[in-house]
């Protein structure tokens, strides 16, 4: 039993990490993100990517087109792919996939460290790993699904690093790193890094003469640095963007290896958080006749890496010295972590035979940690203070405005600052492209137009759809619906109040263009014993599906959801008992992913509970298992 307590830890922590790490991302994008496209992903995916593979002219020049200084191939393959697996341009899909992106760099960074540090460790990293990776430190790329170029860059770049100078040339593993690095250089400008710091770490290797210089490694690297710094994009425009003196370039690094650490003490914060690496590098670039573990070296060359980032990042958006954008700090959190791995291996490794020192470095690691938390968590509250909740309320407006334009048809309600790009007269246009309208998601996407068959009667039409200059419907007396209850905005509702009992009404047959889900909205006594909405065979009558929300919605308005029939159907509605109504919206279309995405993502933060809950029983077992362990006899 005390066997499989200490060993519990080692089972569960990789899977309770990832899943909190996940849910955590998902909890935030469902409650602060949007389903509608944002900004970068008009021009990239809409007009670069869908619009010509919905017109049959795509070409796979389309996906090295740059954007901006980059060329994000990977993320354009992915996100059409989900696109057209969904039948629905459909950010909350895409962001649900990225979450799992970070996760997996989380649990990589985890096993890596598991591998080479005492079980003592084992707990402090799950918590670091936790912290970096599960607060919403870099929250513009939890909630944009265009952003998983930085966690591709970031994982792929990782990857190659650790195989390809230790393993064998021409091995699995090997193959695997060179596939990596290939892939590296469809991300972003900066993807080739990872070839230059593998160069670095095979002559680091060879200078203290613990390998051989492999020659393909070498010239694959070398190849791969060339194309990368050949094929590099200048945009004119961003010139602007990029550090102006020496005094704005160093401020930028200065400020990124303090992130995250408040605006103040910057230079303390990066020496602090930064000197377990540079304490690391040292002592592997000391060279004597001791050999250095690979662990030690690939800390280096990861930790090269992001500092490489930084760097380039400093020259190309340092212009004033400001502080890191939030799409930069999955990068940062790595090199934190990367931090976090050189502080427990030096006290393990180095200082194992010095106990004095080791307390010292002990007591270092704690300021070190207490000083990450702080920051993490003062910078975390400002994320969703002043970042956070005004992003959510823009997202809103954004997805009601391009909503009711779309409804309605008047240009007028793209004139606000509450749109998704930064051009009205450009989203207009993107929007009049046949192939984008028609992959809209759910909250955004006109519905699907219910006609009354002509024997239809008891139920009454209410059409809300006006222009933006018409006033907005009020409450109290609005066709079909009870006088407590608020007209749907922008939208068409068939409501049965105030009729007999009896009240039976039909649709003309109408058939999905997607087959996934279909969306309605419910006001009233919908769900109960007397008030039914059905979807049925046009020709049978045979019941394909009934429309329920999960309770009563009384005076307000609840979603349902059912499965879209495969062909042809007819919605059927009846109210047999007196005294109740109910009222229904037309349905709108919604993909399979986009409604398994929307039903995942509402959990997130239960997962990431149940996770942590999870990891620190785990702990706990552990623990007592080590304590009920009976001290070693001395030899007689």
């Amino acid at each position: 039993m005390r066997t499989w307590a200490l060993r519990l830890p080692r089972l569960l922590l990789p899977g309770c990490l990832f899943l909190l790490v996940l849910g955590m991302r998902w909890g935030i994008a469902e409650r602060f993100g949007m389903a509608l496209p944002d900004w970068d992903q008009w021009d990239a995916e809409g007009l670069h990517l869908l619009a010509p593979w919905y017109q049959g002219r795509f070409s796979w020049a389309e996906l090295a087109l740059p954007h901006n200084e980059h060329r994000v191939i990977v993320t354009k393959l992915v996100n059409l792919g989900l696109t057209a697996a969904n039948g629905q341009w459909d950010q909350r899909v895409e962001v649900a996939f990225n979450s799992t992106l970070p996760a997996l760099i989380a649990v990589g960074l985890f096993l890596c460290g598991r591998r080479r540090l005492r079980p003592v460790w084992h707990f402090p990293l799950f918590g670091l790993l936790a912290l970096l990776y599960g607060l919403p430190l870099a929250w513009e790329n939890i909630v944009n699904g265009f952003h998983s170029a930085q966690h591709f860059l970031v994982g792929l770049s990782f990857a190659a690093i650790a195989l390809l100078p230790f393993r064998r040339a021409g091995s699995a593993p090997w193959w695997l790193g060179a596939g990596c690095l290939v892939l590296a250089q469809g991300t972003m400008a900066s993807g080739f890094f990872a070839a230059l710091v593998i160069l670095g770490l095979v002559v680091v290797r060879r200078w203290r003469a613990e390998s051989g210089l492999p020659a393909v490694t070498l010239v694959g690297c070398a190849l791969v640095a060339a194309a990368g710094v050949l094929t590099r994009v200048t945009v004119s425009g961003h010139a602007e963007l990029q550090a102006h003196s020496a005094g704005d370039f160093f401020l930028t690094i200065v400020r990124a290896l303090a992130w995250p650490a408040p605006d103040q003490g910057w230079v303390e914060c990066a020496a602090l958080l930064w000197l377990p690496w540079f304490w690391l590098a040292a002592a592997v670039l000391r060279r004597r006749p001791i050999p250095v573990p690979a662990f030690a070296e690939l800390l280096l060359g990861l930790g090269g890496w992001v500092l490489l980032q930084v760097l380039a990042t400093a020259y190309a958006r340092g212009a004033g010295g400001p502080a890191p954008a939030s799409r930069y700090s999955d990068t940062l959190a790595a090199g934190l972590a990367i931090n976090g791995l050189c502080l427990g291996w030096l006290a393990q490794e180095w200082l194992a035979d010095r106990p004095r020192a080791r307390a010292g470095l002990a007591a270092a690691g704690s300021a070190w940690a207490l000083l990450l938390t702080l920051c993490a968590v003062h910078r975390t509250r400002a994320i969703w203070r002043d970042e956070l909740t005004p992003a959510k309320q823009s997202f809103y407006y954004c997805e009601q405005n391009v909503r009711h334009f779309l409804a309605t048809g008047d240009r007028a309600f793209l004139d606000h600052n509450e749109i998704p790009y930064p051009s009205a007269d450009v989203l207009f246009d993107r929007l009049q492209i046949p192939e984008l309208r028609r992959i809209l998601p759910v909250t955004v996407r006109p519905a699907l137009a219910l006609t009354a068959r002509p024997e239809a009667a008891g139920f009454i039409r209410a059409d809300t759809r006006r222009p933006q200059a018409a006033p907005a419907p009020t409450a109290g007396g609005a066709a079909g619906l009870s006088p407590r209850t608020p007209p749907l905005d922008q939208a068409v509702t068939w409501g049965s109040y105030g009729a007999a009992p009896g009240a039976v009404w039909h649709s003309q047959p109408l058939q999905t263009t997607l087959h996934g889900w279909l969306w309605f909205v419910l006001a009233g006594d919908a769900g109960g014993s007397g008030s039914v909405l059905e979807l049925r065979a046009p020709d049978s009558g045979r019941l394909l599906a009934a429309v329920r929300p999960d309770r009563s919605p009384g005076d307000g308005w609840r979603s349902a959801y059912v499965r879209s029939p495969a062909g042809p159907f007819v919605v059927a509605a009846s109210e047999q008992e007196a005294g109740h109504w109910f009222a229904f919206s037309e349905p709108v279309e919604m993909g399979s992913l986009s409604y398994g995405a929307w039903r995942a993502m509402r959990q997130g933060f239960l997962l990431a509970e149940i996770a942590g809950v999870t990891a620190g029983l785990a702990a706990l077992a552990a623990a007592g298992a080590a304590g009920r362990r009976p001290p070693e006899r001395s030899a007689p």
